[in-house]
């Protein structure tokens, strides 16, 4: 009988205890996991598609980018930051190789620290205790197999495994619409040569046809985050499609236009369009000297189209208002009659002596 008693009494105690840490994990609001699995916590960052809600890039639930950069819809990342896609995690493909095996990683680091092996367990078999010194003493190593594997790791002089590291890039949702996607990054920086953007660091694309890429910095979201003596410029992306073209093929009917940081070439906003023939200008044929930055910042570009108050893209002698989208007649602050019955107003904005016109009646009445 005593034994009968002592064995409900050590049962109800244990059923006791169990229901105690029932409770307590119900109301820390943790509920246990099964066996062997995980109850989720920290595991929002392997979701391919997960944006970091402390990123700054959210803008009531929408991504603000430029439609060259993809659709609100299709983009995963902003390519203009590069530790956007720093979360990111392939999807495991089943029956694919996850990578080294923990045993292989281990071996890898024990031959490459070389500490201490000669300390370790000599019990194990004099040639594998050998086998350890060789491999750059490994103390973890306890003689037999495992000093032999440390050993084998280290004499080989493989270096520690290095992540990849993944960029936000502009692809190809299909033919000719883009997306934004976290992808493999590479380690070319500013005007590196490249064939795709995973040749590229994270926040550059490459841009350029089948004759040469170079690695530019993307400017998805603000035209004037491109550094001083830069501008945002549409530029063709290059990308597989465009290297599979045969040698000597237009890339003009599949190519991507992106937009990515160029160098200005600071023109004179006087220079004459078009060149007069005869004459050497600075700007190429085709092109003019426009401003292309809210910050005055000049180069030579194709013109558009657009007059005073009509949309922008401008015309030559005319420069965007970024609050109207409407463009403004460019004036010199240096010559009363720029304007006609108008005054030529300095703005900030503008190279020095340069203005726009205000106070012009339109039409000629």
């Amino acid at each position: 009988m005593s034994f009968r008693r002592v064995f409900f009494a050590g049962f109800s105690t244990a059923l006791l205890l169990g229901l105690a840490w029932g409770c307590a994990a119900a109301d820390n609001g943790v509920e246990p996991s099964p066996a062997g699995g995980s109850n989720g916590l920290g595991e929002t960052g392997n979701d391919p598609d997960l944006i970091a809600s402390d990123s700054g890039i959210r803008d009531s639930g929408q991504l603000s980018l430029s439609p060259l950069c993809g659709n609100s819809l299709t983009i995963k990342c902003v390519p203009d930051l590069p530790t956007s896609c720093d979360k990111f995690s392939p999807p495991i493909v089943p029956g694919e190789d996850a990578g080294p095996s923990a045993e292989t990683a281990a071996g890898s680091q024990a031959g490459e620290s070389g500490a201490g092996g000669s300390g370790g367990d000599s019990a194990g078999p004099v040639n594998a205790s050998a086998a350890s010194g060789d491999g750059g003493e490994s103390g973890a190593a306890s003689g037999g197999g495992a000093a032999s594997f440390a050993g084998a790791a280290g004499a080989s002089g493989a270096p520690a495994l290095t992540p990849p590291k993944y960029g936000c890039q502009v692809q190809r949702a299909n033919r000719l619409e883009p997306t934004s996607s976290c992808a493999l990054a590479g380690l070319g920086g500013e005007n590196a040569p490249c064939l795709t953007a995973n040749d590229c660091r994270p926040g550059l694309g490459c841009v350029g046809d089948q004759n040469a890429g170079l690695c530019q910095r993307y400017c998805c979201q603000d035209a004037d985050d491109c550094e001083p003596g830069t501008y945002c410029a549409e530029r063709p992306m290059r990308d597989a499609v465009v290297n599979a073209l045969p040698k000597g093929a237009s890339t003009a009917r599949v190519s991507l236009l992106i937009p990515v940081c160029a160098h200005a070439e600071n023109c004179d906003l006087g220079a004459p369009y078009p060149c007069p023939k005869g004459s050497q200008c600075a700007c190429a044929p085709g092109t003019a000297c426009l401003v292309v930055r809210s910050d005055g910042t000049t180069t030579c570009a194709v013109p558009g189209t657009g007059k005073v108050g009509e949309a922008c893209p401008c015309a030559w002698g005319h420069v965007c208002s970024a609050a109207s989208n409407q463009c403004l007649e460019l004036c010199n602050t240096r010559d009363d009659q720029s304007c006609g019955d108008g005054k030529c107003q300095a703005a900030s904005e503008l190279p020095a002596g340069w203005g726009v016109c205000v106070g012009v009646t339109l039409g000629g009445g």
